[in-house]
């Protein structure tokens, strides 16, 4: 198991952001939060994540899954610039996709994407958490969890 961080450009007086990567034997898992202020940023964010993932996992057979707070909806030039390298295995419109916030359901800004390089996946199954069977889900965080199972 490897881990690893990717910085990502930010704009002055931003929070800094990264992509935190963990690769295994036959898969890579790479997890992101980009900023929540600018769409430029966010935009020159994704750029920087295709452009590396492309570049250390693009003639690879592991399948690399991104997953996190992308802070964009479906329809934001960020799902377009990721779409080019990526498949967008949840995060739709539509209220089961909506993931912010916790209290007032209105958006999918999270989502879980297959880099395209060739290794493929089955999706089993897909999901927003909306509630527990023990605790409050809106008590962990202002974001649903999205859940994804695959296989291959």
């Amino acid at each position: 198991v490897e881990q690893y961080y990717i910085p990502l450009p930010k704009n002055v007086g931003a929070e800094a952001r990264v992509l935190a990567v963990m690769e295994f034997d036959d898969y890579v898992v790479a997890s992101t939060h980009l900023d929540h202020v600018s769409a430029q940023a966010r935009e020159e964010q994704a750029k920087i994540i295709s452009e590396e993932m492309i570049k250390r996992y693009g003639d690879s057979d592991k399948r690399v899954f991104l997953g996190g707070d992308m802070n964009c909806t479906p329809d934001s030039e960020v799902i377009t610039i990721f779409k080019k390298d990526w498949t967008i295995l949840t995060g739709t419109s539509g209220r089961d996709n909506y993931t912010f916030s916790t209290t007032n359901p209105k958006s999918c800004i999270d989502y879980i994407m297959l880099l395209n390089n060739g290794a493929k996946v089955d999706v089993i199954h897909r999901q927003v958490i909306t509630a527990l069977k023990a605790g409050d889900v809106t008590q962990a965080s202002d974001h649903f969890p999205v859940l994804l199972e695959v296989k291959w």
